[in-house]
């Protein structure tokens, strides 16, 4: 039986012939050798090939090189080389797209010392990462600011009476262009581009989220980007107003702490309606001129009313007429306002004079009577 670490001999025969009964037999026992395995692990896991190789240099001075490819789902791969004492090591041949997270076991970097280590198998275990996905985004960010205006034109009073010549009353005028803006239809839209530097596809999941807090609706033709390739994912979020001026995605996939991308959201108005016009009175007593006005105006002026002092404008003694009155504003806004007072005049009365005399009659009557007693004796 040899020792250990020694190969066995097959048994072996002699004839011993008297009277010496002597022989000799010769066993030349093979110290063992050693071998060597590697084994791959990948986030995330996969079948791709990778080239692991043992090298190294016996103790004769013996140059030792042999390639196995092993995958994540091969396990634990034998090399064929049986190895005698020497110094050896495994390496393996990186590839794009992944990173060399840990090389681990005795067998990286060993000694074969014999026949100590007979039959041992020196194993060293690879784990790698699939490099990260790399993201990259844009941000624009668009309301509506929608102008509308309203134009008023009022008088008071709006009607006044006279008589010929003189002054039937005094009317103020009020002109009022009111402006008024509503903003509304905050949207922030962009791209979000996914490059994968792996040769292998990469799942992922993604998220899109303003700085306010407002999520996004993110639409990518697939969830998985293809071995050294990318995609384009588009995305649109509806703020109630343009205060975020970041956008942040997120990309998750296995193997790697989730990969942010940013980007600056800059805004811009979509103005609809017009932001200025011409407003004007066609009021001779008005002292404004056509002024053009970006904001809310107001004009007030004050007319005089007069009444005719010609009678020949007169029937009947009576005579009245109309002061129409309109404002515009324009520069495609095309807004009027109208407004008017109703002047009544008469001509003055007629003037009475009199005079008055009276009169009655005085009528005076005499009666004479004579009388005597005793009228006889």
């Amino acid at each position: 039986a040899p020792a250990s670490g020694w190969s066995t001999i097959p048994d072996q025969y002699i004839d011993l012939t008297l009277p010496t009964c002597y022989g000799a037999l010769t066993f030349n026992n093979v110290a063992e050798t050693a071998n060597a395995a590697a084994a791959k692990v990948t986030v995330p896991d996969g079948d791709t090939e990778w080239e692991m190789t043992l090298e190294g240099t016996t103790s004769a001075g013996a140059p030792v090189s042999e390639t196995i490819t092993v995958t994540a789902n091969t396990g634990t791969l034998n090399f064929s080389t049986a190895l005698v004492e020497g110094d050896y090591t495994i390496s393996e041949t990186g590839q794009t797209g992944w990173s060399q997270v840990s090389a681990t076991g005795d067998g990286c970097s060993f000694s074969v010392d014999l026949p100590a280590d007979a039959g041992r198998v020196f194993e060293c275990e690879f784990t790698n990462n699939v490099e990260p996905l790399e993201v990259s985004k844009t941000a624009a960010g668009t309301f509506d600011r929608t102008v509308e205006w309203t134009l008023t034109k009022s008088v008071d009073d709006d009607s006044h009476s006279g008589v010929a010549g003189g002054v039937a009353g005094t009317s103020e005028w009020t002109v009022v262009a009111t402006k008024s803006e509503t903003l509304d239809n905050y949207a922030v839209t962009g791209t979000i581009t996914i490059t994968n530097p792996a040769n292998i596809a990469q799942p992922f999941t993604v998220s899109d989220v303003l700085e306010d807090g407002t999520e996004a609706e993110v639409i990518c033709p697939d969830d998985t980007v293809p071995a050294e390739d990318s995609i384009v994912c588009t995305y649109t979020a509806a703020p109630d107003d343009d205060s975020a001026t970041l956008n942040t995605v997120t990309v998750t996939a296995e193997g790697n702490d989730p990969q942010e991308g940013t980007a600056v959201v800059g805004w811009t108005e979509n103005l609809i309606g017009y932001d200025s016009g011409t407003l004007s009175d066609n009021n001779p007593y008005n002292p404004n001129g056509p002024t053009l006005i970006s904001g809310t105006t107001t004009w007030t002026y004050s007319q005089e009313l007069i009444c005719s002092s010609n009678e020949a404008d007169y029937t009947n003694g009576y005579y009245s007429y109309e002061v129409p009155n309109t404002a515009n504003l324009n520069g495609n806004i095309n807004l009027s306002a109208s407004e008017s007072v109703t002047v009544e005049c008469r001509l003055p009365g007629l003037t009475v004079e009199k005079t008055a005399a009276g009169t009655y009659d005085r009528t005076v009557e005499w009666t004479l009577d004579k009388s005597v007693d005793d009228d006889a004796h």
